[in-house]
């Protein structure tokens, strides 16, 4: 991933304004339930981004640790929590280098974090989330499955505009990895526009080899659903695991 979301940073918001996040994180919450995770767990949060997610979980009564790589969109999300007067502790971790000292009741990540992830590095990440989580916590995660990636995104070009801010997504998929070119125009005083250029790389992953994974990393009970019924949107994959 190079140079990610950091001019985007102060616009992600601004462009993800029609995510249901809190049915989102209710389905999550569900999940929590079910698998009797209470509301008071422990739970660690990679790929966080603005913490959008997680204000819905700290609500809920969940302890949270949210973690992201990106600096700008922990600072984004460090205000709003600011702010809103919640208490999350956010902190700078690579998903592929899970390191804390104490061990967590569940571990999520929404929002494609996974996708971020070549095939090598799901395996060290799925070894970190392992080794983050009690005996019995809950793994919970969801991808952009490899059709939405080749079909829905690739070779296709989005954009929008509003009075402040105009973005121009470009796709290329090929072998297996989505090539994603941002330019983000952000407005500045005097009517002053500011350009930042952004490059993603999205990588497809099969539901079958990703359960593969997610047991030979030591998880039972592994299991996937589609996510087109659900507050998780059309196109996504979640996947679910235990540890032993």
């Amino acid at each position: 991933m190079k140079n990610s979301y950091t001019g985007f940073a102060n616009k992600y918001d601004q462009s993800m304004f029609d995510t249901d996040y809190q049915g989102w994180a209710d389905h999550i919450i569900g999940i929590l339930d079910t698998n009797g995770v209470p509301r008071n767990a422990k739970i660690l949060e990679t790929a966080c981004g603005t913490g959008n997610i997680s204000f819905f979980l700290n609500k809920a009564g969940y302890k949270l640790t949210a973690t992201d790589k990106s600096v700008d969109m922990l600072n984004i999300a460090a205000e709003k929590c600011r702010k809103n007067g919640q208490r999350i502790n956010f902190a700078v971790a690579d998903m592929t280098d899970l390191d804390f000292d104490s061990y967590f009741d569940a571990l999520i990540c929404c929002c494609d974090g996974v996708n971020y992830l070549s095939p090598r590095e799901v395996g060290k990440f799925l070894s970190g989330a392992y080794d983050s989580l009690k005996p019995g916590g809950i793994l919970i995660f969801d991808i952009s499955t490899e059709n939405k990636l080749k079909n829905m995104f690739a070779n296709n070009i989005f954009c929008d505009e509003t009075e402040d801010f105009a973005y121009i997504w470009k796709n290329n998929f090929n072998n297996g990895v989505c090539h994603i070119e941002l330019t983000l125009f952000s407005k500045l005083e005097n009517d002053i526009f500011i350009r930042a250029d952004e490059y993603h790389e999205l990588f497809a992953h099969g539901d079958d080899a990703l359960l593969a994974k997610i047991s030979n990393a030591g998880f039972t009970d592994v299991s996937c659903s589609r996510g087109d019924n659900t507050p998780i949107t059309e196109g996504r994959t979640l996947f679910i695991g235990r540890r032993r």
